[in-house]
């Protein structure tokens, strides 16, 4: 089976049927979360089970597995293209995401996906005010490196 889709710079890499398990989303969640703290900046590709996917396909991925481990869903997780927002809002918001929080932030975060061609938000409301992109990453990193935890 090979996936055909029509030419256009958003579209490529085309992948054929790839999936995750929430396992390894979660070990690279770790990886990516270790990593912004040793190095102080965020790694343009992220390695997922020998797999290099962009920032943006991987917040899809770490939003997803959030939603299914909340629903205590161990199916895998289909990878989807991904792009990465052309800015990335300097927005700084502080308090506390609880775990109804976080679990409906990350569906907003896969509804925005959805909504806007696979491009990933540049920032996204939430209960403590609006969080940007690389934030959001990192979040969703340490959500996920408590679930392993």
């Amino acid at each position: 089976m090979v996936n055909v889709k029509p030419w256009k710079t958003s579209n490529i890499p085309i992948y054929d049927t790839i999936s995750f398990t929430i396992s390894q989303i979660t070990q690279s969640a770790v990886e990516v979360k270790n990593f912004v703290v040793g190095n102080a900046y965020y790694p343009e590709l992220i390695t997922v089970n020998g797999m290099l996917v962009n920032q943006a396909q991987f917040l899809q991925l770490l939003a997803t597995a959030t939603i299914k481990l909340n629903n205590k869903d161990n199916n895998v997780i289909y990878l989807q293209n991904g792009i990465v927002p052309s800015s990335d809002r300097n927005i700084i918001a502080a308090g506390t995401l609880v775990l109804s929080k976080y679990v409906e932030l990350a569906g907003n975060i896969n509804t925005y996906f959805i909504n806007h061609d696979q491009e990933g938000p540049s920032k996204m409301s939430s209960s403590v005010g609006e969080i940007n992109f690389l934030t959001l990453l990192y979040t969703y990193c340490r959500v996920l490196s408590s679930y392993q935890n």
